[in-house]
């Protein structure tokens, strides 16, 4: 939340000062209490504050203990013993405090718990004895609001003691409830490890009630908007009014992303330009514009110099190790340096289920290893539950496996009930649901699938296919391939399916021989493409010639089918001077009917998913 120099101290007291002398005291206090977070050994925040709660704020008994943290710090400031003194009557103040310390000495031993566990304990990773001088500091003095916000903030980030932080954080709101700094830190524990946005927003915004112009409550409002609650017109003016009040690279990455989310990139790389500007070596900003330029493929290289320059700045920084890895993977094809790079990020950050799922994605797609694949994904879920994609990849692994259709059904469902917009789970679905006989339910799902992404030719292949299957209406099946065909013209599959609607359902003949001879050139070794064009053009539109030429084409292709040199045969004994290979290629039809009773119809089916199937693994990669 705060940076840790004493030049940002400096600073703050700075502004504190500043903002007093502007008559914005509840934003002068915020700073000169961060500014005593950030040097609590420094006895000149305590007494600056004090002064402004003691003249401005009307607050005796904040101001009082203060002043007193102040003298503990430094006994020879004389002007804040004389403001202390100053008081009407001291004991009537101590009398006041629900909680009072009888021995003023007590104050300093809490202090000095504090400073121990700060000091010493924490840097020294020894948690365990932070804690217990945290606690004694409480048990002196339970009005110890530092105590109280140390011990949470030790809670939160040693050990994931979440609600107990949060209980902690709570006392000191409920303590010094006029102290914006206590709702902003409970707001960003509930935004960032409990996922509980509604609280959060309320957090921020009665923190922003009491420093309306504090900017970096602005900049955190503005990414739960974003992040959290989706409103991103909101977000943006908040991320803005943060960046007016003062300039922040991390403020102006967090609305660079923001922008690129909103398809204006040419803003996003600006923000995030401003970023670097203003601090060159935020690893944040290099990270974040890294994202950015890998959205155009003409970039990447960029883009990966970005990533490059963010864990160079902050060797440590797990989430540019991740984007990284995916860049490798995905835009780059480079497969171990993303393999590296992943699990550089999970050994930074262990519990990062987005990461998870891209290195399982990686074992999965790219260096063939399903079954770490599998323990990566399992991991990405127990991580995060409602994680969509890792779901619906998962349920693709478990597929694949014989037998285990029903986990990968139940895994597809959880990832709709997750993310009801994720195409990706509903395409799986819908084909399992589809392969496995249920096809009512699997037309629902390509329904939706195909209204979804509109855009992507697999959904509206597939929903036309099952509909020709189902025997639905003829007018929608060609509407549904039609769009396929806008979409995506070379693709073989789709001609051949409307080639079947038109000639046989539809009873357009000539329209049907054109699909059969767009198949045909987009796919020249199509025996069933040959072998249909001929039937059609000898029994539909009696064009014996070039059904001839479709049938030897077709038979050259595979000659292996008795249909076929039956249909030629009769084609040929019925024109003069081809009786003897007329008989030649019934004969062997004849020799081949024992071999291949289906002919011309297991072409078909064998065309058809082979066709489907490929297009089916291209436009999935594409949704998920």
């Amino acid at each position: 939340m705060t940076r840790t120099t004493k030049t940002e101290a400096d600073r703050l007291m700075e502004q504190g000062v500043a903002c007093a002398g502007a008559g914005q005291f509840a934003e002068a206090e915020q700073a000169y209490r961060r500014a005593t977070e950030l040097a609590p050994g420094n006895p000149w925040p305590w007494a600056l504050l004090g002064g402004v709660l003691q003249e401005h704020l009307e607050r005796p008994l904040d101001a009082a203990a203060a002043y007193r943290r102040a003298l503990a710090l430094d006994p020879d400031l004389e002007w804040v013993r004389d403001r202390l003194a100053a008081f009407d009557d001291e004991r009537e103040i101590e009398a006041a405090v629900e909680a009072p310390i009888a021995d003023p000495a007590a104050a300093d031993e809490a202090w000095e718990q504090v400073t121990l566990a700060k000091k010493r304990y924490e840097p020294q990773g020894r948690y365990d004895d932070a804690e217990a001088a945290y606690r004694r500091a409480i048990g002196i003095d339970p009005r110890y609001a530092m105590a109280w916000a140390s011990l949470g903030d030790l809670l939160r980030d040693h050990g994931e003691r979440y609600e107990e932080a949060e209980a902690a954080y709570r006392k000191v709101c409920d303590l010094d409830p006029h102290n914006a700094w206590p709702w902003g830190r409970l707001a960003e524990l509930l935004q960032d490890r409990l996922g509980r946005f509604a609280e959060a927003e309320a957090g921020y915004r009665q923190a922003l009630e009491i420093a309306p112009d504090d900017h970096w409550l602005h900049g955190k409002l503005g990414q739960l908007l974003h992040e959290g609650l989706g409103r991103p017109e909101e977000a943006e003016e908040h991320y803005r009014k943060a960046i007016r009040l003062r300039p922040d690279a991390w403020i102006w990455s967090q609305l660079a992303l923001l922008l690129q989310q909103l398809d204006r990139p040419k803003e996003a790389e600006q923000a995030c330009r401003s970023a670097i500007a203003l601090d060159a070596g935020h690893a944040g900003a290099w990270g974040v514009l890294g994202v950015i330029l890998s959205a155009t493929e003409e970039r990447r290289e960029e883009a990966e110099r970005s990533f490059r320059k963010a864990v160079a700045l902050k060797p440590d920084y797990a989430w540019a190790w991740g984007k990284l890895g995916m860049l490798l993977h995905e835009a780059c094809g480079r497969l171990e340096e993303a393999q590296t790079a992943l699990r550089r990020s999970l050994q930074i950050a262990p519990r990062q289920s987005w990461v998870a799922g891209a290195l399982a994605w990686l074992l999965d797609s790219g260096l063939a290893n399903p079954r770490e694949a599998e323990e990566w994904y399992r991991r990405a879920i127990e991580i995060d539950p409602h994680n969509a994609i890792a779901l619906t990849r998962l349920g693709g692994v478990v597929e694949r496996a014989a037998g285990h259709e029903a986990e990968a059904e139940q895994l597809y469902r959880r990832a709709i009930a997750a993310a009801p917009d994720h195409m990706g789970a509903v395409a799986a679905l819908a084909q399992l649901l589809d392969e496995t006989g249920r096809r009512p339910e699997a037309i629902e799902l390509y329904r939706r699938l195909a209204h979804g992404c509109p855009d992507v030719a697999w959904g509206w292949f597939r929903l036309g296919r099952a509909l020709q299957v189902q025997g639905a209406d003829a007018a929608e099946i060609e509407d549904c391939y039609r769009k396929v065909i806008a979409l995506q013209p070379d693709e073989p599959a789709v001609w051949a399916c409307l080639a079947q609607l038109l000639g046989q359902r539809l009873d357009r003949p000539a329209e049907a021989a054109e699909a059969l001879r767009r198949l045909t050139t987009l796919d020249p070794q199509s025996a069933w493409g040959w072998s249909q064009l001929g039937s059609l053009l000898q029994d539909r539109l009696s064009n014996e010639g070039e059904a001839e030429k479709a049938y030897r084409k077709s038979l050259e292709i595979d000659p292996s089918q008795a249909l076929i040199w039956r249909r030629l045969g009769n084609l040929l004994s019925v024109q003069r001077g081809h009786g003897r290979e007329a008989r030649a290629a019934l004969r062997k039809a004849a020799e081949l009917s024992g071999e291949s009773k289906s002919g011309g119809d297991g072409w078909a089916r064998r065309f058809i998913v082979a066709g489907g199937a490929a297009l089916a693994m291209m436009i999935l990669r594409l949704i998920l």
